[in-house]
């Protein structure tokens, strides 16, 4: 056996361990890619719903988006809490009822305002109790 070849073995064993952890990184990353591939359409749709929601940045130094800057321009993102719509209607209707919305700026529920139009005192809402509270 030529020595030379011989001596290129181990050089050779790790060249192709080499090319083996390549191809398989290769593999696994366009797989990962095409999992998660937008089309163009797509990706021009996310766009133009982030700039009329004002999740893009804003020119100069500022770091901030448009709807951080100016909030009043673009509508609020809704708080998901977990609760359905009828769940929070019911509750509205509960504290209604009851007298336990603050009215005008007295930071006063409307039960304080004119206790004789509401029954005996129910317990307050979590609601109404953040409110009052001002938690």
């Amino acid at each position: 056996m030529n020595p030379k070849r011989k001596s290129m073995e181990p050089l050779m064993k790790i060249s192709q361990a080499g090319t083996i952890v390549a191809a398989l990184a290769l593999t696994l990353a366009a797989s990962a890619h095409a999992q998660g591939a937008k089309t163009r359409a797509q990706v021009q749709a996310e766009l133009a719903q982030a700039v009329l929601d004002g999740d893009v940045l804003v020119s100069g130094e500022t770091g901030m988006k448009a709807n951080e800057l100016e909030p009043g321009r673009y509508p609020r993102k809704a708080l998901a809490d977990g609760r359905t719509r009828a769940q929070v209607e019911a509750e509205l209707a509960a504290a209604v009822k009851n007298g336990e919305l603050i009215v005008g700026d007295s930071g006063m529920s409307a039960r304080e305002v004119s206790p004789g139009l509401y029954p005996a005192c129910p317990p307050l809402s979590a609601t109404a109790e953040l409110a009052r509270t001002g938690g």
